[in-house]
């Protein structure tokens, strides 16, 4: 079954420029499942996510033909080099202000509502060509991301 990485159960909100305790935006379990997904990401091993890594990780999961300019814009992403403590603020920025966990699930259980679990396929098409349309490109990077909390290793389905 696909799940969906979970959103901060209370998004904190702090003022702009202040230094907060990003680890304090999620839950140790949700911590963990980040931790995970990027000592996978984290091909060599030296604590920080380059383009290499990424490279790396889109190899992994079947996409070889990553353009250095795509690699370049994620890295540019980053105010600086991405350890752990950034890679988590990172997403912490970007659930900011996501539905809370039980809201997203509902709205997945009006696709499954025999609670089977979604294919991939089938999330690709409703994401691709319904509402606000997705780019192949970022639904492969929320796939592989997803396939990487879940599965705990990159997977060739994504």
């Amino acid at each position: 079954m696909l799940e969906f990485p979970k959103a901060p159960k209370k998004a904190k909100k702090r003022s702009e420029g202040a230094n907060s305790n990003v680890f304090s935006m999620f839950e140790q379990t949700q911590i963990q499942e980040f931790k995970e997904a990027f000592t996978i990401m984290d091909q060599n091993r030296d604590g920080f996510i380059d383009k290499a890594d990424l490279r790396d990780t889109f190899a992994a999961v079947g996409r070889l033909n990553v353009k250095n300019e795509e690699l370049d814009e994620m890295i540019k992403e980053a105010p600086g080099a991405i350890n752990f403590t950034v890679f988590l603020s990172m997403f912490g920025e970007k659930l900011k202000g996501a539905d809370p966990e039980e809201t997203i699930l509902n709205a997945f259980k009006v696709f499954d509502p025999e609670g089977k679990g979604l294919k991939s396929d089938y999330i690709k098409e409703m994401l691709m060509t319904q509402g606000e349309r997705f780019s192949q490109e970022e639904v492969c990077i929320g796939l592989l991301f997803t396939s990487i909390l879940i599965q705990g290793a990159p997977s060739s389905n994504a």
